[in-house]
């Protein structure tokens, strides 16, 4: 038996990704792909560029709806967002996207803040994070931070 081939973690132009749900879709079964789920950036309420605008997201969940039926019997394809955990603006599971159906979500943490220090990403533009680690004091502070935002994440559920 060959192993099943399959992505969960996929990013298209409905957030930060490079191509079409299609395209990509077209992508992954031309690589032999049995299972293909979008997982696009949910929207961040402090208006983060790497997430799905608010106003695309039943237009989102409508077009990888429309993929599922293209791809039916041949590929997989699954309907899923990556959520990112930063109470009390946004956690996996507050139930914020419950209405679009989705078929599995992903939680993550992008984002670290400290009292005094404006919240900056990890794993963006290395600048960034640069600035952010001499912000907060250093290195250390910061990935103490995150780990202790990711058990929060696992604790709190929802993905």
């Amino acid at each position: 038996m060959a192993p099943m081939r399959a992505n969960y973690h996929t990013h298209t132009t409905f957030c930060d990704g490079e191509q079409s749900p299609a395209d990509m879709a077209q992508a992954a079964r031309a690589a032999g792909f049995d299972a293909l789920g979008f997982s696009s950036h949910a929207p961040f309420p402090a208006g983060m560029p790497w997430g799905v605008q608010p106003e695309a997201l039943e237009a989102y969940a409508a077009e990888i709806r429309r993929l599922q039926k293209v791809w039916a019997g041949t590929m997989d394809i699954h309907l899923g967002m990556e959520i990112d955990w930063f109470p009390p603006e946004i956690r996996p599971a507050d139930g914020s996207f419950d209405a679009l159906g989705l078929d599995y979500t992903i939680g993550s943490v992008h984002l670290v803040g400290f009292e005094g220090v404006k919240a900056f990403t990890v794993d963006g533009p290395s600048a960034d994070l640069e600035a952010g680690i001499a912000a907060a004091g250093g290195a250390r502070r910061v990935y103490r931070e995150y780990y202790r935002r990711l058990g929060e994440l696992i604790l709190d559920g929802g993905f």
